[in-house]
C-alpha cells in the first residue's frame, strides 16, 4: 500500500504543478534566472532541525524574513503564528510586506488606526489591480496592527525584480534607523528571499543587523524528507525551510485562484475581496475532484469501477435551491432540519439516498475530505447499508464518526500535513472557564466516548442521551481523531499493515454498528496510550 500512496503523492504533484504551469504567462528571463536560482538553492544538502531551533535563532535576530506563495494561506498562517509566539517576550514588532507599494504607506497606517474601513483601504492601495491575490491572507496581520500589536510597513515598488529588491532594500533600511530596538519580519516572495536577493541587499546596507531566512515548502526538500509531517530543516547558520504542507497543495491554490479569474474576471473584488476566503466551484472543480476519487479508489485498492465513480453531483452554495430541493424529499422533518442547520453552519456532506455531495467551499483539504466519503457511499450503497435515520441514535452518531474517519483519512494521503484535535486536546479544554456550554458538552461526550471503548452497554447509553447536532459533531471530531491515529500508526508499524485488508473490510464494507466500531477503535488505539495524544502546535 506504501507505494501506492507514494504514485499518488508523486501524480498529484505533476498533475498540479502541470495545471498550475498553464496560466504562467510569457516570462521574463530576469524571473526565470530568479525560478532557477531559487530551485538550485533549494536543491542544497540540509540537516534536520526543528522548531524550537529555528524559534531561538528568530529571537536572536533582528530582521527575519519569510517566503510568501501569494495564493497559498498557509505561508501567512505560519507568520502568524510566528509573530504570536515573539509576542510572549513584549519586543516591538515590525512587518513589512510586499503587497502594498510603498507609497501607500499612509492608507496603511490609517487602516492600522482603524480611521478608515477595509473596503476603504483596499481602494485606496487599488489592491484589486495591484495585487489581487486573495486579502483574506493577509487580513489578520491588519487585526494584529489595530490591536496595537505589530506595525505594518508598505516595501513594494514596481521595476524589475532586481530594482524592487533593491528599493525594499533601501527601506528596511530606513525602517531599521527609526526602529534600532525593534523585531522587522520581512513578508516577501519566496524568490527574492534566497541568501543572495533581497537578503544579502539587505546585510550590504545593514551589516550589523542580525538576520534569519526562513524558506517555507519547498518542493525540493519535500521529496528528500522522510516522513511527511510538519518539519524544520537547516540550510546555513541562520536559513531554515518550514516544511507544513505538501508541494502540490500550494500549486492547487494557484491553480484555483487563476481559473476563477480567468472564468470571472470580477471575481476578485466582488465575491471574495471581502470575505473569509470561501471559493465557488468553478468548471475544473468536478474534474479535480474525479481524479482525487479514482486515486484514492486505486491507492486505497478498492473495486470501484468507473461508472460507479462518475456517479456524483458536487454543489455549493451557487446550487442552494437544488440542494434544498434534494433536502424536502428526505423522509423526515427532523432529517431536513438537520441538513438545513448543516448548510447555515458552513458544513460539507454528502445527503442520504442521493448522489449528491454539498461543498461548502473549495479547497484540496475538503475535496480530497468528500471524495473519501463518495467512496464510502458507493460502496455502502452496493452493500445495501440502512437508510440514515434520526430515530436510531447509535447508527447515526456511527454513520458520522465512519464517513469522517474515512474522508479525513483520505484528506490525510492527499495533505500528509493536515492535523486536528486528539484527546489530551479535548481533555485539556475541560479545564478553561470560558468554553461554552455547547463545546464543553461536545468535549465531554468525546472523552467518555472514548474512555468506553471497552463498555459496550454504556456506550449506547452515552449516545441514546445525546441530540442529533451534538452526535454530529462528536461523531466528527471523533472520526477525524480516528483518521488522523489510523494513519500515524499504518504508515509507522508494518504489524498494523499487513492487517489492511480487515482495516478495509470494517471501514468500508461492514454495516454500522455498535459492535464494528467498538472492535476497529480497540484494532488502533490498543490500551491507553491514546490519551496522550495531542494536536501538533505547528
Amino acid at each position: 500500500m506504501s507505494s501506492e500512496i507514494l504514485g499518488l503523492q508523486e501524480g498529484l504533484y505533476e498533475y498540479m504543478k502541470r495545471k498550475a504551469s498553464e496560466f504562467e504567462v510569457e516570462e521574463s528571463q530576469q524571473l526565470k534566472s530568479f525560478k532557477s536560482n531559487q530551485k538550485e538553492l533549494a536543491s542544497r544538502s540540509f540537516k534536520q532541525s526543528n522548531i524550537e531551533e529555528l524559534i531561538e535563532s528568530i529571537k536572536s535576530s533582528q530582521v527575519i524574513f519569510l517566503g510568501d506563495f501569494h495564493t497559498f494561506d498557509q505561508q501567512s498562517k505560519n507568520l502568524e503564528r510566528l509573530l504570536r509566539t515573539l509576542m510572549e517576550k513584549k519586543e516591538k514588532l515590525l512587518l513589512g510586506v510586499e503587497f502594498v507599494n510603498q507609497n501607500k504607506q499612509n492608507a496603511i497606517d490609517q487602516f492600522s488606526n482603524q480611521t478608515i474601513t477595509a473596503m476603504e483601504f483596499l481602494e485606496m492601495v487599488n489592491y484589486s489591480e495591484s495585487w489581487r491575490f486573495p486579502w483574506h491572507v493577509y487580513k489578520p496581520f491588519f487585526e494584529m496592527a489595530r490591536k496595537g500589536e505589530v506595525e505594518i510597513f508598505a516595501l513594494n515598488t514596481t521595476g524589475s525584480l532586481e530594482e524592487r529588491d533593491a528599493n525594499a532594500a533601501l527601506k528596511v533600511k530606513e525602517i531599521l534607523k527609526e526602529h534600532p530596538d525593534g523585531k522587522l519580519l520581512i513578508f516577501f516572495g519566496e524568490l527574492h528571499i534566497t541568501p543572495n536577493k533581497l537578503p544579502q541587499r539587505v546585510k550590504e546596507l545593514c551589516p550589523d543587523a542580525d538576520q534569519t531566512i526562513v524558506h517555507q515548502n519547498l518542493d525540493e526538500v519535500y521529496w528528500k524528507l522522510e516522513g511527511h509531517g510538519d518539519q524544520v530543516v537547516k540550510f546555513e547558520e541562520r536559513e531554515f525551510s518550514l516544511q507544513t504542507s505538501p508541494p502540490w497543495v500550494k500549486y492547487e491554490s494557484m491553480v484555483y485562484w487563476f481559473e476563477n479569474l480567468c472564468e470571472d474576471p470580477d471575481f476578485d473584488l466582488n465575491q471574495y475581496l471581502m470575505g473569509s476566503g470561501n471559493m465557488s466551484l468553478n468548471s475544473n472543480v468536478p474534474e479535480n475532484f474525479h481524479y482525487l476519487s479514482e486515486e484514492l479508489s486505486r491507492s486505497l485498492i478498492l473495486s470501484v469501477d468507473e461508472e460507479e465513480l462518475e456517479d456524483f453531483n458536487l454543489a455549493d452554495h451557487n446550487q442552494i435551491s437544488l440542494v434544498l430541493e434534494k433536502i424536502e424529499n428526505l423522509d423526515s422533518e427532523e432529517l431536513k432540519d438537520f441538513y438545513k442547520t448543516l448548510i447555515a453552519r458552513g458544513k460539507s456532506f454528502h445527503l442520504p439516498g442521493t448522489n449528491l455531495l454539498y461543498c461548502s467551499n473549495y479547497s484540496m483539504n475538503r475535496l480530497s475530505f468528500l471524495a473519501g466519503i463518495h467512496l464510502f457511499e458507493t460502496i455502502q450503497k452496493r452493500e445495501s447499508t440502512p437508510k440514515i435515520s434520526c430515530d436510531n441514535n447509535s447508527l447515526f452518531f456511527l454513520r458520522f464518526c465512519q464517513q469522517n474517519l474515512i474522508g479525513y483519512f483520505s484528506s490525510k494521503l492527499i495533505n500528509p500535513y493536515r492535523k486536528c484535535d486528539m484527546y489530551l486536546n479535548f481533555k485539556l479544554s475541560l479545564e478553561q472557564e470560558d468554553l461554552s456550554p455547547k463545546e464543553r458538552k461536545n468535549a465531554e461526550l468525546f472523552v467518555e466516548i472514548l474512555d468506553s471503548k471497552d463498555d459496550l452497554k454504556k456506550l449506547q447509553e452515552l449516545l441514546n442521551k445525546q441530540d442529533s447536532i451534538t452526535l454530529f459533531y462528536v461523531g466528527r471530531f471523533l472520526g477525524k481523531f480516528l483518521g488522523e491515529v489510523l494513519y500515524m500508526r499504518i504508515f509507522n508499524e508494518k504489524k498494523l499493515l499487513k492487517r489492511y485488508e480487515e482495516l478495509k473490510e470494517r471501514l468500508f464494507i461492514s454495516q454500522a454498528n455498535l459492535e464494528n466500531f467498538l472492535a476497529f477503535t480497540n484494532l488502533i488505539l490498543p490500551g491507553e496510550s491514546y490519551k496522550e495524544l495531542r494536536k501538533r502546535s505547528f
